[in-house]
């Protein structure tokens, strides 16, 4: 399999529908650009506007067929719902957590006891959304940020 993001156009893509979601306040369970996203979300629902992931993933914590998780279950749960999730999507491949990440790749960070948030890596940014801010990019080296990176993820073009 191929990277999905390995073109320019890919990438360039990517940049329009990042910046488009830039600004969206955060709002925990919701993905509505420019009203409200969550981290989880705002990734989920940027990498489908882009074709790069399917909605139709099982896995996904639900309840009454809604997408339902507690804010803050990272703090206390040693249960890594976030990493199970994606570790089960097939055409997402972890990448060394050592490597340097690729434009396009989601990167996951630990702030309690598990995972318990993600952003979208572009070419040394993250762009990710926060409780208390916005969607906005984050520089990837950022020491507060670079410590508690927990995995990272490669999505790849299904079908080659």
């Amino acid at each position: 399999m191929k990277p999905f993001f390995r073109t320019q156009e890919r990438k360039d893509e990517l940049y329009q529908v990042l910046e488009s979601w830039k600004g969206t306040p955060y709002r925990h369970l919701v993905a509505v650009k420019g009203l409200g996203a969550d981290c989880t979300l705002f990734v989920w629902e940027a990498m489908n506007e882009l074709d790069a992931i399917s909605k139709n993933v099982s896995n996904i914590p639900r309840k009454h067929g809604h997408i339902d998780y507690p804010r803050d279950r990272a703090l206390h749960s040693r249960e890594e719902v976030i990493l199970n999730v994606l570790r089960g999507v097939p055409y997402l491949e972890e990448i060394n957590v050592k490597s340097k990440p690729e434009t396009g790749d989601i990167c996951c960070y630990k702030f309690g006891r598990s995972t318990g948030h993600i952003g979208i890596y572009y070419e040394g940014y993250v762009y990710q959304s926060m409780s208390g801010t916005e969607v906005l990019p984050i520089n990837f080296e950022m020491p507060k940020f670079r410590k508690r990176l927990s995995a990272i993820f490669r999505v790849m073009e299904i079908g080659t």
